[in-house]
């Protein structure tokens, strides 16, 4: 969330050389327990000098000396400093990318409510389309959670500014829209759209409720934050690969065109198209009047039928001349991707199930990451082309079977990637297990 949106977030921001300092200090301070009358005293205390010269010894100047030496590195060269975003992304790139230091949860819910009549065809379909829908909106889920926090938390300062803010209408404002928020989506629309409807049906006479002149506050504190939005995205985008380095990961998004979910039955790998193709692999376009046509490229860019150059921003295509919109990309149908899955069970019923004990995709989850880079050219070509292709599945579906009796550190040595993939859904004879980097 960008500090200007968090007052409190951005005196303690960590992207920020004051504001990393301070929660420093704030963090050394909590380390020691205090009784409410010291707590509330103003005298100067000097039991934690120590600890303080310490700190300021090891942290504070090597952090002023290396902020010093990006910023002259930047003004030399142009090149941006390895972690622009604060500390947070050197945490998540480098001391979090491990495997150990995933997060793995599990839920019963499906198989609950699941439908007694389904098939495995019917139960691996319904989540296959789940997980595509959710791939394709996620992006906009992301935009609409950085709008409510915004306006959140700018009408909430508007309130208090006019004196407004014990009003039943904006006393806890954040609280009253977590109650308020919805949970589910309707067949015909995404979450995202459910949800933003809610809010600005939520938001809106709380809106209206303020002088002219505090909704004018609240409408020009959003604009300057604004550019902050298409960053949070970005920032939370699930349609990337992570990319292994020595030192961190870097995370390399991917165009909505040439993404996959990947499916895993007996150890095998398949990948499902999140868009619909035509019958000789090429994405389709849906232009005016309902009529398709299929996209090509040249390299790496995308070329109309006449052969003109296009854009694509998300799912809508426009000519790269004059930004003239000319179509759309559309998710792949649910009667397409079925047909496939039927044919991939049908594939690996003839198949010997690979044995997770020497499996080179196992190996390789459960390497450290600096040492993926070295090990993957040791790899023969054919197998280093299908590492390519897979890491171009940010959702994996693992659709074997696994006892549900095991611990799960235990199910997570299965199949499940290589590591570089936002999110693995395991399954049990009863449960759902969902494997989060």
């Amino acid at each position: 969330m960008s500090a200007e949106t968090e007052p409190l977030e951005s005196y303690f921001a960590s992207d920020t050389l004051a504001g990393l300092i301070r929660s420093g200090l704030t963090l050394l301070k909590a380390r020691r327990v205090r009784s409410r009358s010291e707590a509330g005293s103003r005298r100067l205390d000097f039991s934690d000098l120590g600890n303080q010269a310490l700190y300021v010894l090891l942290i504070v100047i090597p952090a002023i000396i290396l902020e010093g030496y990006h910023k002259v590195r930047g003004w030399l060269t142009g090149v941006p400093k390895g972690h622009p975003q604060g500390s947070w992304q050197w945490a998540l790139h480098f001391t979090l990318r491990e495997d150990p230091a995933h997060h793995t949860n599990e839920t019963v819910g499906y198989y609950r409510d699941r439908p007694a009549e389904a098939t495995d065809l019917d139960d691996l379909t319904a989540w296959v389309m789940t997980v595509i829908q959710f791939l394709w909106s996620y992006d906009d889920l992301m935009g609409v959670t950085w709008h409510e926090w915004a306006m959140l938390r700018f009408v909430t300062e508007a309130a208090q500014l006019g004196g407004l803010g014990n009003h039943n209408l904006f006393h806890r404002l954040q609280r009253q829209w977590e109650l308020a928020r919805p949970y589910n989506a309707p067949l015909n629309g995404t979450y995202a759209d459910v949800r933003r409807a809610a809010f600005n049906e939520f938001i809106t006479p709380r809106l209206e409720a303020l002088p002219a002149d505090l909704q004018e506050y609240v409408f020009s504190r959003y604009a300057r934050a604004r550019p902050g939005r298409e960053q949070y995205q970005a920032q939370m985008s699930l349609r990337a690969r992570l990319m292994p380095g020595r030192y961190r990961d870097t995370k390399e998004p991917l165009a909505l065109w040439e993404t996959y979910i990947g499916l895993i039955v007996k150890g095998h790998y398949y990948l499902i198209n999140v868009v619909a193709h035509d019958e000789n692999g090429d994405p389709l376009v849906y232009g005016q009047g309902g009529m398709s046509w299929p996209l090509r490229f040249e390299g790496r860019q995308p070329v109309g039928p006449s052969g003109e150059e296009l854009i694509i921003r998300q799912d809508q295509v426009y000519r790269a001349d004059d930004s003239t919109w000319v179509g759309y990309l559309d998710m792949a149908p649910a009667s397409c991707v079925k047909w496939q899955l039927r044919e991939v069970l049908r594939d690996a019923a003839h198949r010997e199930a690979l044995s997770p004990d020497r499996a080179v995709d196992i190996l390789l989850a459960e390497t450290p990451r600096r040492a993926q880079r070295r090990l993957r050219k040791l790899l023969p070509p054919k197998t280093q082309t299908a590492l390519e292709s897979l890491s171009r599945a940010p959702i994996l579906i693992n659709w074997d079977v696994l006892n549900r009796d095991r611990s799960l550190a235990e199910l997570r040595r299965a199949h499940r990637g290589i590591g570089d993939h936002a999110l693995v859904i395991m399954r049990t004879e009863s449960s759902i297990i969902f494997d989060q980097s």
